[in-house]
């Protein structure tokens, strides 16, 4: 089982980790003695990636059709939210990598 731990540029959002069960991604807030309870992310899902991008609260899952879509932190509500959905399959993983990685260094994410 993979896990990650996010966290935000901002001091009112604190680290959440996220892990895969049972094909649900599944994040809870770390904060003083867990009182918070798991959330969940509609969908089906087989793989949580990390794209060296924890820092800033965004990674990659798969769903169990080999699309893919980036998650982040939802800043409006504790948990992650799906910002974008790529209909491709898994080959084009790279490629979203690098269009990631760009729109970070541009400041459009």
């Amino acid at each position: 089982m993979g896990m990650l731990t996010l966290f935000s540029g901002t001091t009112t959002l604190d680290p959440r980790v996220v892990w895969l069960e049972a094909g649900a991604i599944r994040s809870v807030s770390l904060v003083p003695y867990l009182t918070e309870k798991p959330t969940s992310v509609k969908g089906s899902y087989s793989k949580i990636i990390d794209i060296g991008l924890q820092d800033k609260g965004y990674f990659i899952a798969l769903n169990t059709d080999d699309t893919g879509r980036v998650l982040s932190l939802d800043t409006s509500k504790a948990g992650l939210k799906v910002i974008w959905e790529f209909e491709d399959s898994v080959s084009i993983f790279w490629n979203l990598i690098y269009r990631i990685f760009k729109a970070m260094n541009s400041g459009k994410i």
